[in-house]
């Protein structure tokens, strides 16, 4: 109702790149790009592109790290160019969060799921992207997962408002940003994730609404580039 009650100036405001406000940047999927993992995933959105690499579950190795019940999240994010720094371990936390959240970890106890994130470029909404990327990465390794999440950012600026999946330039003049997951079956919130800044009830509630439609779109683009890679794969028998 929020959302519907947003004046239509709003709704038909151009943003920096020529966007309406609760409009996605073009979504692109690449299941598999490396090889020798167990699961990858290049995710992109626009010009934000993150890779992200599976391995395991496989035994843990170090006896002090073993959770006798459950699989344990490793994750290594590495800096597009440099040493990692804090962002990255900022980074790192977050992302084995939402991992611990998404994988039936239960299956897997004593055993360990390691996660490589890696930024190829960066053009604004950083974490939603990411965190596709490690999804779709973990569906490609095969892992076992509770749900199908989604993640969008969305942000609010001074000159268009509520604005969902924004880009670098509306980020540095956003007073808030925030990431939100969805369970695409459900459409029930996972997580969401503050950068900066609060949104007001009343903007969180369209924040919702925006995040949730994206998820819907999202899931399609995914259901539609995993068949494609799936097509490509060698049969059993052939």
């Amino acid at each position: 109702r929020v959302a519907r009650a947003m004046s239509s100036d709003l709704i038909e405001r151009r943003r920096p790149d020529g966007r309406k406000p609760a409009q996605l940047r073009p979504p692109t999927i690449e299941f598999g790009p490396i090889k020798r993992a167990d699961g990858s995933c290049r995710f992109s959105l626009g010009c934000s592109t993150v890779i992200v690499a599976i391995y395991g579950p496989q035994s843990e190795n170090i006896l002090s790290k073993q959770l006798l019940d459950r699989a344990r999240v490793d994750v290594t994010a590495r800096a597009r160019t440099g040493m990692p720094g804090p962002a990255q371990r900022a980074l790192e936390l977050v992302v084995a969060q939402h991992c611990d959240q998404w994988i039936d970890s239960a299956q897997f106890p004593r055993c360990v799921v390691s996660v490589v994130v890696q930024e190829q470029s960066a053009d604004g909404s950083g974490l939603a992207v990411t965190l596709n990327a490690a999804w779709c990465a973990l569906l490609d390794a095969g892992v076992p997962m509770r749900s199908t999440c989604c993640s969008i950012s969305v942000g609010v600026t001074e000159a268009d408002g509520l604005v969902l999946d924004p880009c670098l330039e509306e980020e540095t003049c956003a007073s808030a940003l925030c990431c939100i997951s969805v369970n695409c079956h459900s459409g029930a919130i996972v997580s969401s994730t503050p950068s900066h800044g609060a949104l007001s009830e009343a903007l969180y509630a369209a924040a919702v609404c925006y995040a949730q439609g994206a998820a819907k779109v999202l899931e399609q683009v995914i259901r539609q580039a995993l068949a494609k890679h799936l097509e490509k794969l060698p049969r059993t028998g052939q």
